[in-house]
């Protein structure tokens, strides 16, 4: 697997979890790495490869304090805003208000474990893998 195809498929990854949240997000956004919902970045991609070793990463957004992000230009996109899942699930939580209520449609709230389990299984179907060991320290 060449770079730029590796950078793509962990970008699929965050994809697929947001699939799994009922959020339409993309990657493969022309001169632009990371994951997308609309024209906000939900999740980014840092990859360094050297000696034919991968030490890569990512960063998904999953409840963060979006305010810290008005001191900076993220990933250095200069009015590219970012998101997070919980933003995206709270704005379609009230899109999907019952009608002249405001009780929401149930189920759209994500723990951080069934994030991670959904960010896992994705990972592990991309790359082909059968398992893979969490750990935390």
């Amino acid at each position: 697997v060449g770079a730029r195809r590796y950078v793509e498929t962990l970008e699929d990854v965050m994809v697929e979890t947001c699939a799994g949240f009922g959020i339409d997000a993309t990657g493969r956004v022309p001169g632009m790495t990371g994951t997308w919902v609309g024209d906000k970045k939900i999740g980014a991609v840092g990859v360094q490869i050297a000696g034919g070793v991968t030490t890569h990463g990512l960063a998904f957004n999953v409840r963060p304090d979006l305010e810290y992000f008005k001191h900076i230009v993220p990933c250095g996109l200069r009015g590219k805003r970012p998101t997070s899942l919980a933003k995206e699930m709270e704005r379609k939580r009230l899109l999907c208000l019952k009608p002249n209520t405001e009780e929401a449609v149930a189920g759209i709230t994500a723990g951080r474990a069934e994030v991670e389990a959904k960010l896992v299984t994705a990972f592990m179907q991309r790359f082909g893998y059968d398992d893979v060991s969490m750990h935390r320290e």
